[in-house]
């Protein structure tokens, strides 16, 4: 016979021992898949290849906006022209001499680190510059080997 008062635990034992339902249906079963890995590579190569060609042919449809800048190939809507090698260059490329005051580009230009401040010549600018400087070395110890 069966105690009144163990019901609820014999009931409590019965739930734990039965499987809980199967969300995906009864019939579902799960088998474990095995991948042809070798296809799997195949399958993401031919696919990365064919997006990588067309994104290749949608660029060579593409009107790009502006100008080409020669010296970081950036398009730019507002170009300046080098007044040394004539070539178009966007604002960021661009430098302005600081003795003739003219529009160099980045090639066309040099850094002079000689100063407190840096300055850009143009490379014309530039040899005047040296030029000069050397002129005034040969003055000074000229006057100084007088003065002894």
């Amino acid at each position: 016979q069966i105690d009144d008062r163990n019901l609820p635990l014999i009931h409590s034992m019965s739930s734990m021992r039965t499987k809980r339902r199967n969300p995906f249906g009864e019939e579902s079963t799960h088998h474990r898949i095995t991948k042809n890995t070798k296809n799997d590579l195949d399958f993401i190569y031919e696919k990365t290849l064919k997006m990588l060609m067309t994104a290749e042919r949608g660029q060579e449809n593409r009107e790009p906006n502006g100008n080409q800048c020669h010296v970081c190939a950036s398009f730019d809507k507002e170009s300046f022209t080098c007044t040394w090698c004539n070539r178009g260059s966007c604002q960021n490329c661009m430098r302005v001499c600081e003795r003739c005051s003219e529009l160099f580009c980045s090639f066309c230009s040099t850094t002079n680190y000689d100063d407190q401040f840096d300055r850009t010549f143009c490379m014309n600018c530039d040899h005047l510059y040296h030029r000069e400087k050397l002129l005034s070395k040969g003055n000074n110890s000229n006057s100084t080997s007088t003065i002894r």
